[in-house]
């Protein structure tokens, strides 16, 4: 019987034209524990076509021509440790793939064990707490100043604002010269993240607070930036400059908040 076969392994792509190199490529592989293959008999009107499986998660592909086999293997303790590292550090996904790729040759990862792995961890961390209790225990534990408001007609959060104690000591050292804009598509939920940034005497430039809007309406920017100079802004000079877009709801809003500051557009 002729088989055709393609199989996967890292940059290694192989044809398998017959059964006996099948069976040389099952016993000679050893790195793939728990490899089995078995011959099915086709339907009526169907040939007998052959599957290929092991215990290290291979799948396949069948197709008129024969199956295509990809191998997949599991993470070990070490590269799980590694994973979990540079997950904690913010390291995409695909760039740990990669780096555990460079340092086994015979790793056999795929871009979705990343991400399931990537999962189970934040689940494990998490618990039976919500991803929103999750970030108030998080701001709770790095003492952040943070603020929350709801919908008027539900307990729904709505706009949430938080910062750092130690960026309340600069913001109100360095309170002349202020920058404010609105980032998009940078949370799985969509919500605009509304950034404050102060400017020090010397150029450099500091996070002063962020704010996630519902949306960006007038009230939400009142609200925020109400909170902004009530609760962290303990001067009375500043803001004397205050730089933003053409957003006409935020422009209007600067206004009323800072009447004294002159509104700049970048």
């Amino acid at each position: 019987m002729e088989v055709g076969l393609i199989t996967k392994r890292s940059d290694d792509v192989k044809m398998i034209c017959s059964m006996e190199e099948l069976m040389n490529f099952v016993h000679q592989h050893n790195w793939l524990r728990g490899l089995w293959f078995d011959i099915a008999n086709g339907k009526q009107g169907r040939k007998t076509y052959v599957l290929l499986g092991c215990e290290r998660r291979a799948s396949y592909r069948k197709y008129k021509d024969g199956l295509e086999v990809t191998v997949t293997g599991r993470l070990k303790a070490n590269e799980h440790s590694m994973l979990v590292d540079m997950t904690k550090s913010m390291v995409k996904p695909c760039n740990i793939l990669r780096t555990l790729k460079e340092n086994n040759k015979d790793n056999m990862t795929t871009i979705k064990q990343v991400h399931n792995a990537r999962y189970l961890y934040k689940i494990l961390v998490r618990g039976l707490r919500t991803e929103f209790q999750q970030l108030m225990m998080l701001l709770d534990c790095d003492n952040c100043v943070h603020w929350s408001t709801c919908h008027e007609s539900s307990n729904i959060v709505s706009d949430i604002f938080w910062t750092h104690p130690d960026v309340v000591k600069l913001l109100n050292a360095f309170n002349i010269v202020f920058l404010m804009d609105t980032t998009y598509k940078t949370n799985k939920y969509r919500l605009p993240l509304f950034e404050i940034v102060g400017v020090t005497c010397t150029g450099l430039s500091f996070s002063d607070g962020f704010v996630f809007l519902s949306n960006e309406k007038e009230k939400n920017f009142i609200w925020a930036l109400q909170k902004y100079r009530g609760s962290l802004l303990t001067s009375h000079v500043g803001p004397e400059v205050i730089v933003c877009d053409r957003d006409l709801a935020l422009m209007n809003v600067i206004n009323i908040v800072f009447p004294k500051a002159k509104n700049l557009l970048c």
